[in-house]
């Protein structure tokens, strides 16, 4: 999700940021699709980064992660991460 505004604090489950403009996810949908790791495959470790940027970015249509990162590339003011475990 790009383009959320600089002032949000906080977002309600299920609904999306003000101003967030979402992308294809790594399956292909608009959205959250959630963790899955094989059954019995032990944790998994998901990443989740978020970056304040010194403009809005120029994307087409539907961007990859690659052509995101491409993008942001020197617009960066501050970035954190958040890793997450999950396992079935």
């Amino acid at each position: 999700m790009t383009g959320i505004d600089p002032g949000t604090t906080g977002v309600a489950e299920g609904q999306k940021p003000h101003g967030g403009l979402p992308w294809p996810n790594g399956f292909g949908r608009v959205g959250w699709g959630g963790p899955m790791p094989p059954p019995g495959h032990g944790p998994h470790r998901y990443f989740f980064h978020l970056y304040a940027l010194s403009e809005p970015l120029a994307l087409h249509d539907r961007p990859g992660v690659e052509d995101v990162h491409r993008a942001l590339k020197g617009r960066e003011l501050a970035s954190g991460t958040l890793i997450g475990t999950y396992r079935r």
